[in-house]
């Protein structure tokens, strides 16, 4: 009986692998999503949004509310209108209520306009609690702003609220 031969593996006889399949079945998915998606995309509703022409904001004068008053201050660095040569940092350049302008630390005008308009709102009988709001930006020191809560002390407005813009990056 002849002897059997040990079968000894080679580089040449390494198994290979058919992978002719497996590329045809990702292609056909690939071609089955590209259908998939144009056709859905197809079926969305077209919609035409209105472009807006102007600002949809509110005019101040418009909702100006009877039981507050608004201070605005205005920074240095922030103003068009510089009133110096160079904007000290945390500076204001003046403060803004509807408009009027007061030069900053200008406590008697300031006074004198918040108890007018405190008399008056409680001459009109409204309800809730008359206040000032003071609208600041982050340049501005809070020593620019302790004028303005010292005339409203002064002119009887007990309750304040104070927004500050933050810095934008």
């Amino acid at each position: 009986m002849p002897k059997p031969k040990k079968k000894t593996t080679s580089a040449s006889d390494d198994m290979a692998i058919n992978l002719t399949p497996m590329i045809d079945c990702t292609f056909q998915l690939i071609i089955f999503f590209i259908i998939a998606s144009q056709s859905a995309s197809q079926m969305l509703a077209k919609l035409t949004l209105p472009k807006l022409v102007e600002s949809q904001a509110i005019p101040e004068k418009e909702i100006r509310s009877p039981d507050r008053v608004i201070v605005n201050v205005q920074s240095a660095e922030a103003s068009d209108e510089r009133e110096y040569a160079v904007p000290l940092p945390g500076q204001a350049s003046r403060y803004v209520i509807n408009g009027q302008k007061f030069k900053v630390g200008d406590i008697a005008s300031l006074e004198k306009l918040l108890t007018d308009r405190r008399k008056a709102w409680e001459a009109a009988g409204k309800q809730g609690e008359f206040y000032v709001e003071i609208r600041a930006d982050h340049r501005v020191a809070y020593s620019q702003v302790a004028p303005i809560m010292e005339a409203a002390a002064e002119a009887g407005v007990v309750k304040m609220r104070i927004d500050a813009e933050v810095a934008r990056n």
